[in-house]
């Protein structure tokens, strides 16, 4: 994201657009999908919805081989991406893989909808 676009809050007009466009489909709920931190979830209450806590995201491996092959090109990337970045190589501390979700079971839903779970619309 620019600095133009932080200041300009481009991110809520791309979600608000999203959710609008799911209700106006016919969607009742919109699945934000997961707290990462007070920033993210602040931004997330500022759409009027409400937290609802599931079990968390969980990957289901059909291919152990195809899971070890997309899980070294993760790696590789996140190095290409930090050496591209002037960053040290390695994973800061306690971040791993990403899968679906962020894995800690909780979700923010506002109005509009695209999972059909959660909250229901005003």
């Amino acid at each position: 994201m620019t600095a133009e676009g932080a200041d300009l809050r481009a991110n809520y007009l791309l979600k608000w657009e999203a959710i609008r466009r799911s209700r106006e489909e016919g969607a009742a709920t919109y699945d934000l999908w997961g707290l990462a931190h007070p920033g993210i979830a602040h931004f997330k209450a500022g759409f009027g919805g409400r937290e609802v806590r599931y079990v968390g995201g969980w990957d289901l491996v059909l291919d152990p081989l195809g899971r070890g092959v997309y899980e070294a090109a993760q790696r590789a990337r996140v190095r290409w991406a930090r050496s591209r970045a002037g960053l040290a190589p390695g994973a800061a501390p306690g971040s791993s893989l990403p899968s679906a979700g962020d894995g800690d079971g909780a979700t923010d839903e506002s109005r509009g909808a695209e999972t059909g779970q959660g909250a229901e619309a005003g």
